[in-house]
């Protein structure tokens, strides 16, 4: 089903055809869904950039989530399975974003051909700002395409099961939920609650950012890079996550980032960052100094462009 989405006949007839009958080093296809719009017997060597892995994604789906989406789920799982395995042996090279996604395709293909290429971030201009930042009023910052159920029910998650015991020990606490298009769902809970504010449809997310104390990004399913998490620390704000989206970057994760094993730990460390100016600030330029070394796309993006040199004629 995933190759259908991107599957526009008239598009693939002319791409196709581009490549066979035009001079090219090599061809560069992004996401599973592309993949059908190589031709067969492609004269130059392929490039797959899967960005993620949706086989792992769909099998560490909980059981929370809706029927529909665990009877779609059920279905394409082991399809896509099978299908990605298959690309690795069909195409010359095998991107992903996720370290955890990468080891778990290189054991089930024994694959040499798959890299991990990380995500990069542009550094905003606080980077250059004179340290320690001013404090900060305690807001807690989720944000997304909020019509994406990983991330409708991180927030609702948060909301929920996580934000009443921030809020008994820092009752002024407010949670914030910034993103696109959010369900109906999502909008209950600032109605439900005076702590919760919803900013819908926002331009630009970076002043909002730099406001929050900390951003949370409670992912109990979905995979992936959480870009959120990049985006948090370049701006020099903490985050809080779970292993599940920590394993993304692998041994080398950047600083400013918490990991919390389960609920407790989780609202531990974000009453750590709330209630402590000088952790906060510690955080923050450990954060900023760590992506601007490691984590700006200029550094993220070395491997592919290795792999491309290798692809390229003289």
């Amino acid at each position: 089903m995933q190759t259908r989405f991107f599957h526009v006949p008239a598009l693939v007839e002319r791409f196709q055809r581009a490549v066979l009958e035009h001079e090219h080093d090599v061809v560069l296809a992004q996401l599973v869904r592309t993949s059908e719009w190589v031709p067969e017997n492609c004269p130059v060597p392929v490039i797959l950039d899967m960005v993620d892995l949706f086989s792992y994604s769909y099998s560490r789906a909980p059981g929370f989530a809706s029927i529909p989406w665990r009877m779609v789920m059920a279905v394409e799982q082991p399809r896509l399975k099978q299908y990605e395995r298959e690309c690795v042996h069909r195409f010359q090279s095998i991107l992903l974003a996720s370290a955890a996604e990468c080891e778990y395709l290189r054991q089930a293909t024994w694959g040499k051909n798959i890299t991990h290429v990380m995500n990069g971030v542009e550094c905003p201009e606080i980077l250059t700002q004179q340290l320690p930042l001013p404090d900060r009023s305690p807001r807690i910052l989720f944000f997304g395409k909020l019509d994406y159920p990983p991330n409708a029910d991180a927030a609702i998650h948060f909301a929920q099961d996580l934000f009443p015991g921030i809020l008994h020990n820092v009752p002024n606490a407010r949670f914030v939920i910034a993103g696109w298009e959010p369900p109906r769902a999502i909008h209950r809970l600032a109605h439900d609650h005076k702590n919760i504010e919803i900013l819908p449809d926002l331009d630009d997310l970076r002043p909002e950012i730099m406001r929050a104390s900390v951003t949370v990004v409670p992912m109990r399913s979905g995979g992936g890079l959480q870009n959120k998490i990049l985006e948090s620390l370049a701006c020099g704000t903490p985050v809080v996550t779970y292993p599940h989206s920590a394993d993304a970057f692998g041994a080398n994760p950047p600083e400013g980032l918490l990991v919390a094993t389960g609920r407790e730990a989780f609202v531990g460390n974000v009453l750590d960052v709330l209630t402590s100016p000088s952790l906060r600030t510690e955080l923050a330029t450990a954060a900023r100094t760590s992506i601007a070394r490691d984590f700006t796309w200029e550094n993220t993006l070395e491997p592919l462009d290795l792999i491309l040199k290798s692809f390229t004629k003289p």
